[in-house]
């Protein structure tokens, strides 16, 4: 159990206020408005460094490079790409992650959803950057090495140590992995704060599970005439299953959704052919647990159903199928009143926003809270838009509010 689980959220507010009224916490605030010029430029040179999901090696090799002249102690780059370092806090003579045990984590994702070759330039139009990863998520990158100087510059250090983390695997088929293996690797952390997404005023505390499954059909394959009703085609089975899944009936309330995202098989060439495999790629998610695996079931069903009809429109077992599970996010739930949601809706107030809470999106926050950990997702300044898009943008106006937001959210975590 975490020490926020049952921590008091009455005094939030008078906390924040005595933070702000001291002249290191009043210094650093400055600092880190002062040099958002330098945060913007890192922020650029790391959209140039391509980081694809899965091949984000180049990027995390760059962040390794620079964090380690951030004064941070055990500056690593673990099995699958992660990469983080310790501050260490005044509680502990700790100079290592270990489990985690009373670290208080921040962390943004490296992956982008482009392809090697998509990023040629930066553009800059006035207040605005655009280009493909411009904003998600560069941004939070940027914010963590802009923390970090801030710390080591302005000679803080706070009562519990600060792990700094970027994560691969966070977009599409990497389902959130990077987070997930290091939360497997370091169970014991008190609390995570990701950071993804511009918006300074935005406080995401909850989102829906996900199951991301690849369906691989396979069969004998054959000649598309001589073998006709004697070789079951993995694409008729795949078919069959669509038939079924696209018929389902879905609940609006809790929101369950569900999308057959992919289907692949066959050649141009081989148009004369069974072929001898199929792979079909499916996306679910609800807000429900319960409603998610439901769901699964029924999916599941209907693949049996459909590999079923093919084998019997054939007379023998001929088809088979193999279902992968690519990614596994659980359901994420917390109460708006939790220490982390009022903490940084107040820490967003005394900067002059209004706080805008989401309970209902996915993001890397939905890997920590999923598994009963304190967690929350906020943006990284700035605004933006066509994220995933060729014609993505990043508005720097007023950017430092979010590092400004990050750094008080962190003190209060961490304590000072």
């Amino acid at each position: 159990m975490s020490i926020f689980d049952k921590k008091d959220t009455g005094g939030i507010e008078e906390k924040l206020r005595a933070l702000r009224a001291r002249e290191d916490v009043q210094r650093a605030l400055a600092f880190l408005k002062v040099t958002e010029p330098e945060t913007l430029t890192l922020q650029k040179e790391l959209t140039l460094v391509e980081a694809p999901t899965f091949h984000e090696e180049a990027r995390g090799e760059r962040l390794l490079a620079l964090w380690q002249g951030y004064g941070l102690c055990d500056v690593t780059k673990d099995a699958i790409g992660n990469v983080y370092g310790l501050l260490p806090g005044k509680r502990t003579d700790a100079r290592t992650v270990g489990t985690g045990e009373g670290c208080i984590v921040i962390e943004a994702h490296m992956d982008t959803v482009f392809p090697f070759g998509t990023v040629k330039a930066v553009e800059e139009d006035g207040a605005v950057l655009r280009a493909p990863g411009i904003s998600d998520n560069t941004r939070g990158l940027a914010l963590l090495c802009s923390l970090m100087c801030c710390f080591q510059e302005q000679d803080i250090r706070p009562e519990r140590s600060i792990v700094f983390l970027a994560t691969v695997r966070e977009e599409g088929l990497g389902g959130f992995g990077g987070l997930k293996h290091f939360l497997d690797e370091h169970p014991d952390i008190e609390a995570c704060v990701t950071v993804d997404g511009p918006d300074p005023d935005y406080v995401i505390y909850g989102g829906p599970g996900i199951q991301n499954w690849k369906l691989h059909f396979t069969g004998e394959g054959g000649h598309a005439y001589k073998h006709y009703g004697v070789v079951g085609n993995p694409v008729h089975a795949a078919v069959r299953a669509m038939d079924r899944l696209v018929k389902l009936t879905l609940p609006k309330e809790p929101k369950t959704c569900f999308e057959i995202t992919g289907f692949h098989a066959g050649t141009s060439e081989g148009i004369g052919a069974i072929p001898a495999e199929a792979e079909l790629n499916l996306n679910f998610r609800s807000a429900d647990a319960g409603q998610l695996q439901a769901l699964a079931d029924a999916v599941t069903r209907a693949v049996e159903a459909g590999v079923r009809e093919e084998n019997g429109f054939v007379g023998h077992e001929s088809v088979r199928c193999a279902i992968e599970v690519t990614a596994d996010v659980p359901v994420s739930a917390q109460s708006e009143e939790s220490y982390l949601v009022r903490s940084m809706a107040a820490v967003i107030r005394s900067l002059g926003l209004a706080p805008v809470l989401d309970g209902a999106c996915p993001t890397n926050a939905s890997m920590t809270i999923g598994r009963g950990l304190p967690g929350i997702c906020i943006g990284g300044g700035g605004r933006a838009g066509q994220n995933h898009s060729l014609s993505e943008w990043f508005d720097t106006t007023d950017s430092f509010l979010g590092v400004q937001a990050a750094f008080l959210e962190l003190l209060i975590l961490a304590g000072q």
